[in-house]
């Protein structure tokens, strides 16, 4: 077979096991880490009937209705290593709570009693609510010691789904992969992570209380402090295999201006994981991001690996947050990879 046959063949094989892999996931009944931030996973309700899969599709091409454009590069996808795909056959579907399968990390011996998802709601609209920086990083220092606990009753699963689709686009074997954990919190993607076979991890955030959580954990060789969109990455250019950064892309969070710094300190070759949420509420956002990131793939800087659409992301906030027909918003995960 000719070289173009064999990467045709190859890219398709590495569609084929991302799909299979994250497809699993999405139909799994509770996940990981939840909201906007940081993350987690909860023990899962009965969910009302899912709504139809065009929906999130409508969104999406909502969103990208002032910025459509043709003329796209092949993507250059890369089969995951056999680490990774074993790590992905043995992690099995969603289960119980966040972070690391059946482990309760030093935030859970410190959290209070468990809230309901009433209360879990209305500390989060307080939180998103905030609109002042200081305000805004002050309440996730607070929250800290409760965020894992409280995530998982929205039973949030973007750390997971995020940590899976690095793993299937990345080609390299995970324990030599160095990745920077943007928006790290209290290191739900890292827990994730290590359950892949990665153990060669960074971390920044902007909230203090968070990271402190997260240096207990003992999962990161680095933690530092960063006000991300606000102030340049404290970080080397081209340091790093993989960049990842789960929860924080969405209104009144981390601005789309940071998605260049997490580009300038990713390898050429890299790979680079983004969330987001495809909600009525967070539609501008999206709009912006999506913007960005066509405009950077037209510049030949980096090109596309994969887009996971997800219909049950976490448990909706209020009911003006909520896919039609569900108690849940949806989101997106999409993976890059640096020219």
């Amino acid at each position: 077979m000719s070289g173009a046959g064999n990467k045709k063949k190859r890219s398709e094989i590495g569609e084929q096991e991302l799909g299979i892999g994250l497809t699993r996931l999405s139909h799994a009944g509770a996940g990981s880490g939840a909201v906007p931030g940081p993350g987690r996973p909860a023990p899962g309700g009965a969910p009302r009937a899912e709504p139809p899969p065009e929906a999130t599709s409508e969104r999406l091409a909502r969103a990208r209705h002032s910025r459509s454009r043709g003329g796209r590069r092949e993507p250059r996808r890369g089969r995951p290593g056999g680490e990774a795909r074993t790590a992905l056959r043995r992690a099995g579907p969603l289960r119980g709570r966040g972070g690391a399968a059946g482990s309760a990390g030093p935030s859970a011996a410190m959290a209070g009693p468990r809230r309901s998802l009433a209360e879990v709601q209305r500390r989060v609209a307080a939180v998103h609510g905030r609109t002042a920086l200081s305000d805004q990083l002050g309440s996730y220092d607070r929250w800290a010691a409760d965020y894992e606990q409280d995530v998982s009753v929205l039973q949030y699963r973007a750390p997971r789904l995020a940590a899976r689709a690095l793993a299937a686009a990345s080609p390299a074997r995970p324990r030599d992969t160095l990745v920077l954990d943007a928006a790290c919190g209290t290191g739900l993607v890292a827990q994730e992570l290590q359950g892949l076979g990665f153990s060669r991890m960074h971390g920044v955030d902007g909230s203090r209380g968070m990271l402190e959580i997260a240096r207990q954990k003992g999962l990161y060789q680095e933690l530092k402090h960063c006000i991300l969109g606000q102030e340049p990455l404290p970080l080397p250019t081209g340091q790093y295999d993989a960049v990842i950064i789960v929860g924080a892309l969405s209104e009144g969070q981390v601005p789309c201006s940071v998605i260049p710094e997490l580009l300038r300190v990713t390898k050429p070759g890299g790979f680079l994981c983004l969330t987001t949420r495809t909600n009525v509420t967070n539609l501008q956002y999206l709009a912006k991001l999506q913007g960005m990131l066509e405009d950077l793939e037209e510049q030949g800087l980096w090109a596309k690996v994969s887009t996971q659409e997800v219909e049950k992301w976490e448990k909706a906030t209020s009911g003006q947050e909520s896919t039609q027909n569900s108690d849940y918003i949806s989101g997106v995960v999409y993976v890059y990879q640096k020219c």
